[in-house]
């Protein structure tokens, strides 16, 4: 009869694990096209800012101020101001509560509490 330990079963597991992806020489197909979808969110104080973008993406909180990064550059959601590429393209009420950002097919649209505050179709 075979006894196994964890220490075993662990190191197993692990090589198994090593040979998974082995005999694969394909490149990823991230730089040739579109990775999928991202979303998320985050919060500050009585604000919550989302965001749904084609590709990769990501968001950062920082001080009350949200970047949102994706393929086509960065959308900065301020107190009273949204951001794209730097350039303002909105103002925002100061008692919104959702900002949410989506870029879907090429088309950003960003609205305050359901409210679209800026749309754009962004080139290729």
């Amino acid at each position: 009869m075979f006894r196994f330990t964890i220490r075993d079963v662990l190191w197993l597991t692990v090589v198994v694990a090593s040979f998974a992806g082995c005999g694969t020489n394909k490149p990823t197909p991230w730089p040739t096209g579109t990775v999928g979808h991202s979303s998320g969110g985050a919060s500050s104080g009585s604000r919550e800012v989302k965001f749904s973008v084609d590709g990769g993406g990501g968001i950062v909180m920082q001080g009350g101020i949200a970047t949102i990064n994706f393929a086509k550059g960065n959308v900065v959601v301020e107190k009273l101001r949204v951001l794209l590429n730097e350039k303002e393209v909105a103002t925002l009420p100061e008692n919104v509560k959702v900002v949410e950002m989506d870029y879907t097919a090429g088309k950003l649209t960003i609205t305050a509490d359901g409210m679209i505050v800026h749309e754009t179709k962004l080139p290729e």
